[in-house]
């Protein structure tokens, strides 16, 4: 009886219960408690846009009457670049048969990368995208080896190619079941 008597005493007092509430509360401030969450990568991906004379066509389909292709895929270049988000880094790399027309490095800047792809004009070449694809890759690859030593968070992403698809030869690079390459027709 003796023993439960002090226990008693605290049964009721709703006023100490909220001071022993407050103090807890106050100790796990003073520990500095960090709660850590994965913040989401920032991409990085290559554009390259079939420049050739076969983008020249236009189709005739009546929703897209009177656009070229290259017309077309410039206004899905632009789609992407208009869906970035912070921290995402892309290059452009405008291809008219193997003479590279429009380079740029990687960029996060909307308007820049824009008016790049507003720049590209069509060439009366055939398609040769090799060397383009292979550069695009290789690219990547060396984004994703040197943001390894530095502290941003970049994920190297696609190689997104917007062309016709007309005799376009795939490099040993980027492989034959690879998922960098990503073609938008």
């Amino acid at each position: 009886l003796r023993a439960s008597t002090p226990f008693q005493k605290l049964r009721r007092n709703l006023l100490l219960l909220l001071q022993l509430l407050i103090l807890a509360a106050l100790v796990f401030a003073l520990m500095r408690p960090v709660v850590r969450a994965r913040a989401s990568m920032a991409k990085a991906g290559v554009i390259v846009i079939d420049a050739t004379a076969s983008m020249q066509a236009r189709d005739g389909n009546a929703a897209v009457a009177g656009q070229t292709r290259l017309e077309r895929a410039k206004q899905e270049a632009e789609k992407l670049v208009d869906g970035m988000r912070p921290g995402d880094q892309y290059m452009l790399i405008a291809d008219g048969g193997g003479l590279a027309q429009v380079r740029s490095g990687f960029t996060s800047n909307k308007s820049e990368l824009k008016s790049l792809i507003a720049s590209v004009e069509p060439s009366d070449t055939s398609t040769d995208l090799s060397e383009s694809l292979l550069l695009a890759a290789t690219s990547l690859r060396a984004k994703g080896a040197g943001d390894a030593t530095h502290t941003e968070a970049v994920s190297p992403g696609q190689v997104l190619l917007f062309s016709d698809g007309s005799d376009v030869r795939v490099p040993d690079a980027l492989g034959a079941n690879s998922s960098m390459l990503h073609c938008v027709k």
